[in-house]
């Protein structure tokens, strides 16, 4: 579209830039209304002149001038152009050419820019004002622009600005500064939480006011407050370092809660009697809540007689600055009670006051009043003290005074002893202690509880601790001695020695026995595959065999090897135990049917027993046992003969009145008493003969374990032994046991198991593998069909698949991961009816009584091959 020359000099008179052309000499061809009118002529008048003539008024081209470097170099050009009435103008300059390139012309855009000029001027002198202003501040100040990403999230704030305190408390310029990244220069914001708070500011336009602690990083650790405003796309901060103004509020805060809690009242008022501050005790003595308290006035508080003497304390404390007097005060409830006042005059904001420190002394008051009395107390106290009292001069030891305790002590009569010497009342133990007690009064004036032994006057020596204290009355030196009697004392602490010692060998006894039985269970468990296999091969031997000696050899080894580990448990009171109410005298006399047939011939056997001896709730064979042991140990005492005597007697103890034993205590007891006149024993032998293998024999005469095991079966029926013993003169074993008030039974026969052997299918669960095989393969000889684990969760998993088809289990109880109670709980969860027979060395264990309770049957660990068939074939026999 083509425009007319018309329309585009419209278009270019309607705008306020001038627009001019001029020829390469820079003379004035053409311009536009906004030119002319700059000029103030029309374009006849001004056309080929020069520009700087019309509109600068210049004689020469101005200095940096666009046009003229347009005309030198021909290409577009602009610039800022300052004339001689102080002007600005903001140039654009642009080369006309001919077809052949060559310049024939310059065409000049120019804008009057003064007033922004002059505008950009105000608006950095008003920046440098506000930068020295905020350099002149003694905080710190920043201000930071947000950077932010592609998601228009701020990512980081950059510094536009910081005063020189800010960069000196970062221990940097200001020119450093400004353009680094906050977070990349200072972490600590980011690592703080800082950041996060200003980006919040910028979101949200809420401004941040808040305290906090640094601890050091680049700077030293201080307390800290900063206010954060929205400015823009970023933030000012304005920052104080608080450090001290912290610690002196703090000191100000212990202050005010060292005056507030004080143990003195402490109150301001002002001349006419108004408070103006009181603390915490103040309220407490007076009974008043504070609001209360600061309502009253001083005359509210005083009775009469003081409050008709405050206007004239007051006027003597204006003049002086201070006093001290006694007055009386009220309480709320009205009573009153007198206080020491001390009164200093204060500036209290900048008006005259007074602060009391006001002290309740009631007590000393009363302190006073008892005071008068003291001479007469202190007469009454001095011989009626409960430690024997003596008053004796230093020089000679002779009596001034004494007191009734002493006199009730050592069995002197008053009249006996005043007059007479210490030496003479012959009361030291030695004359050496009455030198070296008056040797050390003279030397340090005093001697606190120093034990010596003192005689009374039936010449009986008591154990005493000793206090004593040179004192002058008049021109006499004189000792005031103590003699507190500790001989019940001493006795007290001998007995608690030999209890504390009773107490660490019941100690001692007990962690050896749970050690024994521990030991015990890992015997059994190999036991049982030692002796199991070797019954395997026994019944596939005959007599004849050349190897049938040697595995009963074996045989007999496991067997014994299994009444070593029963011994161990009966020691460590895990062993399988059924009690019944017995007659102890008639256990006794059926053991000595037994002993007079073992014992050598030289020793004599006497039994005494009482007549209505109670019974006693206790393991038959166990008790026999321990009457046994307790016998052949008293034969090995009298290797040439000698007296063994049993006795049994009722025992009522009283708790006043226990024997000499830590574990002794009040009830119906059944006494027996083994007494042997044999070669006895020292204390040292004395202190070891219940532990396991501890033995006086020979090597290869005993176990050591007779008496361990006496002492664990003794323990397991809730009662103790005792024992005293001489070199020379005898042992006697007591042993006391809880009597029972149940009448006795008799005793059952053995259940007669049918013969052995099946078609059923039984699992075996054990972690010990060699009893698996034993069980498995035992079984499965006589025609069970058998399934095996070596874990509880194995045999869970085994027994939920095939759980129709098992009629029995065979459970170890001590097993590794869920074990055998644990695993009998799941096993019954799956099928509540299952037939299961726990394995375990000792069946007293919390887990063994807890299975059997549960209907489970127990089998003792090690058993033998025809134990396991016939206590399975029981089982499998019994009615659902």
């Amino acid at each position: 579209m083509n425009l007319s020359s018309d329309f585009i000099h419209q278009v270019l008179d309607s705008t306020t830039e001038i627009i001019a052309s001029y020829d390469t000499d820079l003379r004035i061809k053409w311009c536009n209304e906004s030119g002319l009118k700059q000029a103030g002529k029309p374009l006849s008048e001004i056309q080929g002149h020069h520009c700087w003539e019309v509109w600068k008024n210049r004689n020469e081209p101005c200095e940096n001038c666009p046009v003229l470097r347009t005309k030198e170099t021909g290409k577009p050009d602009e610039g800022e152009i300052e004339t001689s009435d102080h002007h600005y103008w903001h140039v654009r300059s642009f080369g006309i050419f001919d077809d052949n390139g060559n310049l024939i012309g310059i065409t000049e855009f120019g804008r009057d820019i003064t007033r922004r000029k002059h505008l950009e001027t105000i608006a950095q002198e008003k920046e440098n004002d506000l930068k020295l202003a905020l350099d002149s501040i003694l905080d710190s100040f920043f201000i930071f622009r947000a950077i932010r990403d592609e998601n228009n999230k701020i990512i980081d704030f950059v510094f536009v600005h910081a005063n020189k305190n800010s960069a000196k408390m970062l221990q940097m310029t200001p020119e450093f500064l400004v353009g680094k990244r906050m977070c990349e220069l200072l972490p600590v914001n980011r690592e703080n939480g800082f950041f996060e708070k200003y980006v919040k500011v910028v979101e949200t336009g809420i401004p941040l006011e808040e305290e906090f602690y640094l601890p050091e990083t680049h700077v030293p650790a201080a307390w800290h407050y900063h206010q954060v405003v929205k400015m823009g796309d970023g933030i000012a901060i304005y920052h104080q370092d608080i450090s001290e103004n912290k610690q002196a509020q703090e000191k100000i805060s212990v202050l005010a809660e060292m005056v507030d809690h004080a143990p003195n009242s402490i109150t301001v008022h002002d001349i006419e009697g108004r408070f103006l501050y009181a603390n915490s005790k103040t309220y407490e003595i007076h009974g008043y809540s504070a609001e209360e308290f600061m309502n009253l006035n001083l005359h509210d508080l005083d009775v009469p007689e003081s409050s008709e003497l405050i206007e004239e304390r007051i006027g003597l404390i204006m003049e002086t600055g201070e006093a001290a007097f006694e007055a009386g005060h009220y309480r709320k409830d009205g009573s009153t009670f007198p206080v020491q006042v001390l009164v200093k005059r204060i500036n209290w904001l900048g008006t005259p006051a007074m602060m009391s420190i006001a002290t309740d002394i009631t007590e000393r008051k009363k302190y006073l009043e008892t005071l008068k009395y003291s001479e007469e107390k202190f007469s009454t106290a001095f011989m009626t003290s409960p430690y024997a009292i003596l008053i004796t001069r230093a020089e000679d030891g002779r009596i001034y005074e004494v007191n009734d305790t002493f006199c009730n002590k050592t069995g002197w009569v008053r009249e006996d002893a005043i007059g007479h010497s210490v030496l003479d009342l012959n009361l030291y133990e030695t004359s050496d202690d009455r030198d070296y007690i008056l040797g050390k009064l003279q030397q340090t004036g005093q001697i606190t509880d120093e034990e010596f032994r003192f005689r009374i006057k039936d010449g009986t020596l008591i154990n005493s601790l000793f206090s004593g204290r040179i004192i002058k009355i008049g021109d006499q030196t004189l000792i005031l001695s103590s003699i507190n009697d500790i001989t019940a004392y001493k006795k007290a602490l001998s007995d608690r020695e030999k209890l504390e010692k009773q107490l660490a060998q019941s100690q001692k006894m007990e962690a050896i026995g749970t050690l024994a039985g521990g030991i015990s269970h890992d015997f059994n468990n190999l036991l049982q595959g030692i002796g199991g296999y070797t019954q395997l091969m026994l019944m596939e031997k005959s007599p004849e065999d050349p190897d049938y000696s040697s595995l009963k050899s074996i045989q007999s080894a496991a067997q014994r090897a299994g009444e070593l580990v029963r011994q161990l448990l009966l020691f460590s009171r895990k062993a399988e135990s059924v009690k019944k109410n017995l007659r102890l005298c008639e256990e006794v006399v059926s053991a000595r049917k037994l002993l007079e047939r073992t014992l050598p011939k030289m020793i004599s056997i006497k039994t005494l027993c009482g007549g209505n001896i109670r019974s006693v709730f206790a393991d038959p064979v166990q008790i026999e046992q321990v009457i046994l042991n307790l016998a052949t140990n008293a034969s090995h005492a009298m290797p040439d003969g000698g007296e063994l005597t049993f006795s049994v007697e009722n025992c009522e103890l009283e708790e006043s009145k226990l024997p000499d034993n830590v574990d002794a205590r009040s009830g119906q007891f059944v006494c027996m008493k083994v007494f042997d006149t044999g070669c006895g024993m020292d204390a040292e032998t004395l202190s070891k003969i219940f532990e396991p293998f501890f033995t006086t024999k020979e090597a290869g005469k005993g176990t050591g374990l007779g008496l361990a095991s006496v002492f664990g079966i003794v323990k397991g029926h809730g009662g103790w032994i005792m024992v005293t013993s001489e070199v020379g003169k005898g042992t006697e074993f007591s042993v006391y046991l809880p009597a029972s008030s149940e009448k006795t039974s008799s005793q059952t026969g053995k259940y007669e198991v049918p013969a052995p052997g099946g078609h059923e299918t039984i699992m075996v669960v054990d972690d010990e593998e060699l009893i698996v095989k034993f069980a498995s393969r035992t079984l499965q000889k006589f025609g069970y069909t058998v399934h095996s684990a070596n874990s509880g969760e194995k045999a869970v998993e085994i027994f939920k698949e095939k759980c129709q088809e098992i009629n029995l289990i065979v459970l170890d109880i001590s097993m590794p991961g869920i074990g055998g109670l644990a695993c009998l709980k799941e096993l019954r969860s799956i099928n509540p009816n299952v037939r299961v027979i726990v394995a375990s060395g000792y069946a007293a264990s919390n887990v063994a009584q807890e299975c059997t309770q549960m209907g489970a049957s127990y089998l003792s660990k090690p058993y033998q091959l025809n134990e396991l068939l016939k206590i399975v074939r029981e089982i499998l026999d019994r009615k659902s």
